[in-house]
């Protein structure tokens, strides 16, 4: 279903009917032209194929089959006497009268739904009814203050879906086995502190999870705290053979072997995200995988310390995302990864390196179009030879205290659009600011069309006049 999707967007990519926001990876957010929607819109109404909505009043038959609401203050009772509906998808805030409308709808005989979207909604329990809408493909509850899924969650026998990101939830029913047509399991919480981003958490899974064979997203699993729990959760892992996208927290540097083991298995995954059990905690990724494993990752996130660039890590052909939290590499480890043919994002994060000085070589980094430095609290230098990174077009620094300049060479990256330097220190903004009123059109970020510099204040980054 998938593959076939992403034809269809490929084919209105293709036709300009759409356009990407985001050109690093895999896209996942598209803007639209106001006519294309005005047209979709209307032609979606006039046969009666679905209606979207915000403020305001919104018309539509009681048979209508697909419903979109959001940014609602007043809920419309009306919908629920839409007893033909197949997906309701709504879009938060909403204010507390959603609950009570939500709720009315779940009883009101929408039995016929199979797409139920309640992101952000002011629910903090699913409602029993949900339960017996026994066509149901896909639930979603992200943004919600949902605080735990009941056994009759093993009733959504058709459910393919489940998403429970930003939730409060931290464990799933043993029921969740009986899913067996579930594809996308999705239950993690971000969290963040004054305006970064600190890790993520993930939940703890129930017993033979490896049973739910056709499992395609898997984010994010947490190993058990007790060593044999740990292992037979990475080979429980290791089953689901179908796995594009996989999350792991809580792992532990013994966890190394069995690690490898499940994920040479793993041939389909294309998104691999590492987190170790705590901070400053090893992950061991020294064990050699054949060349022909992974041949499909376009991501990879490892958080936690390694002792280097894991030695497989130059095979990975298809590699578009690394980012490398955590780390604390003593070397520069730029020389290993500079080769990687079809590298789009990198992002060094939160003492993944704790030398004073990276050096982009002539030749390198081919492909690459973002690159972010964030709180690497030892580095004072960067140095970019003429030749590297030549389609690269944004750059951000962040938190980088120490930095005493703006990269060396930065004047050869001619296709920058922007260059983002965020929470540095007061004397570096000084020197940024002194360097361009000098120079002028011979300042060395003459060429980049926006160069911004922010300050977080009370959370919130504030704009500074450069």
């Amino acid at each position: 279903m998938e593959e076939i999707a992403e034809r269809y967007m490929d084919e209105l990519l293709n036709r300009s009917l759409i356009q990407v926001v985001n050109n690093e990876g895999q896209p996942r957010y598209f803007h639209i032209h106001d006519l294309v929607r005005k047209y979709s819109i209307s032609k979606a109404r006039e046969q009666n194929i679905a209606a979207a909505g915000g403020q305001g009043k919104i018309p539509w038959p009681d048979n209508i089959r697909r419903l979109a609401l959001y940014g609602f203050s007043n809920p419309p009772e009306k919908i629920s006497k839409c007893t033909d509906l197949r997906s309701l998808l709504f879009f938060g805030p909403g204010d507390s009268k959603w609950g009570s409308i939500l709720y009315e709808v779940m009883r009101g005989g929408c039995r016929m739904l199979k797409v139920l979207e309640l992101r952000g909604a002011p629910i903090d329990a699913i409602p029993a009814e949900v339960f017996k809408l026994y066509l149901l493909k896909y639930l979603g509850l992200r943004d919600t203050p949902v605080k735990s899924i009941p056994k009759s969650i093993g009733n959504l026998g058709k459910l393919e879906t489940l998403d429970l990101k930003n939730c409060r939830v931290t464990e799933l029913p043993i029921e969740i086995i009986k899913l067996q047509l579930l594809r996308n399991l999705l239950l993690c919480s971000y969290v963040c502190d004054h305006g970064y981003f600190e890790g993520v958490q993930g939940f703890n899974a129930p017993y033979e999870m490896g049973r739910l064979a056709g499992l395609q997203k898997l984010c994010f699993i947490a190993l058990p705290d007790a060593e044999g729990g740990r292992k037979e959760a990475v080979r429980e892992i290791g089953k689901l053979t179908q796995l594009q996208r996989l999350g792991i927290t809580k792992l532990r540097r013994e966890d190394g072997t069995e690690l490898y083991s499940s994920l040479d298995k793993l041939t389909n995954l294309r998104s691999l995200n590492i987190v170790s059990f705590e901070k400053g905690e090893f992950i061991d990724l020294e064990h050699l995988l054949p060349p022909s494993t992974l041949p499909l990752l376009r991501t990879l996130k490892l958080q936690g310390r390694l002792e280097r660039i894991p030695k497989w890590a130059d095979s990975l052909n298809a590699l578009t995302t690394l980012n490398l939290r955590g780390s604390r590499f003593r070397e520069d480890p730029l020389e290993h990864i500079q080769g990687l043919p079809n590298l789009l994002l990198l992002s060094l994060d939160c003492d993944s390196y704790e030398g004073r000085k990276l050096s982009f070589k002539a030749g390198g980094f081919q492909r690459l179009h973002k690159l972010s430095f964030v709180r690497l609290g030892e580095l004072r230098w960067v140095t970019v030879e003429k030749g590297s990174m030549p389609l690269l077009h944004d750059v951000v620094v962040s938190g980088c205290k120490l930095m005493q300049d703006m990269p060396m060479g930065i004047e050869y990256l001619k296709n920058l659009k922007l260059v983002d330097f965020t929470d540095m220190e007061e004397e570096f903004v000084e020197r940024l600011k002194n360097e361009k009123r000098k120079k002028g059109d011979q300042w060395r970020l003459a060429h980049v069309p926006e160069v911004v510099v922010y300050n977080w204040v009370n959370g919130e980054r504030k704009r500074l006049p450069l």
